[in-house]
């Protein structure tokens, strides 16, 4: 989609028996300001980011702002443990480049000096994106206003396995372990950090970690058999970078 100056997008997990964007809606609107986001367009909907990623995961981006306005929204919604703590694993946060890559994503409106979300059609037009079905006509009085103390608020967990050697790999090891977190402590900030010890896994641990994709080729092993192999490609250093 075409985004005029800068932009940030903050990706949820997805949720069961439930309705997505509510969910999202109600964390973002209750933990911000209608100055926070004067003058932003607002879009959101099913966004990869990549081929490895999650397509269930729920993007809601903001739009349009200038440098300080998107960095002080960040901080702000990245500080709040019930936005932090329901944010995807994997690239929680996407950024104006690969928000220009999220033609699925709907557009929703610009909000006004008052806070008011404001649909036209020419703003449509610009962005490139499709019209949203289920338009919100003020979020802040529809999903906002419903701060909590949730069980759990100020606590901070990382959470940090090595794989199960022979039956899960550490970033499902991690996954379990936060969704049993969040079931129990719904206000804590957490945090997976998947780890390896130079064998099995290692690869992908520090593929993942970097933000990197994972790839697969045909080799030959030492005993002249033909075998498929696993790959990380990095691109956090500027180029692209591999490991097996």
């Amino acid at each position: 989609m075409n985004i005029s100056r800068f932009g940030i997008g903050f990706r949820f997990d997805s949720i069961e028996n439930g309705d997505e964007r509510e969910h999202a809606f109600n964390l973002i609107f209750s933990a911000i300001e209608r100055a926070d986001v004067r003058g932003l367009q607002l879009f959101a909907g099913h966004f990869p980011v990549d081929e490895s990623d999650d397509k269930n995961i729920f993007t809601v981006a903001f739009a349009g702002g200038g440098i300080k306005q998107t960095r002080s929204l960040f901080q702000k919604l990245n500080d709040n443990p019930l936005v932090s703590g329901a944010l995807a694993e994997y690239r929680p946060v996407v950024q104006t480049n690969a928000l220009r890559r999220a033609e699925k994503l709907a557009f929703y409106g610009r909000f006004d000096e008052s806070g008011t979300l404001v649909f036209n059609e020419k703003d449509l037009a610009e962005c490139g994106c499709k019209k949203t079905e289920k338009p919100v006509a003020n979020p802040f009085e529809e999903y906002g206003g419903r701060r909590i103390d949730p069980v759990g608020a100020g606590i901070r967990m990382l959470i940090a396995p090595d794989k199960f050697k022979g039956s899960m790999d550490a970033q499902r090891v991690c996954t379990i372990i936060k969704n049993a977190a969040r079931k129990c402590l719904p206000g804590c900030r957490v945090r997976t950090l998947p780890i390896a010890d130079g064998g099995d896994g290692t690869a992908e641990t520090l593929t993942r970690a970097f933000n990197g994709n994972m790839r697969s080729a045909n080799v030959t092993a030492p005993d002249g058999r033909k075998i498929a192999a696993e790959y990380g490609v990095l691109t956090s250093f500027g180029e692209k970078t591999a490991g097996t």
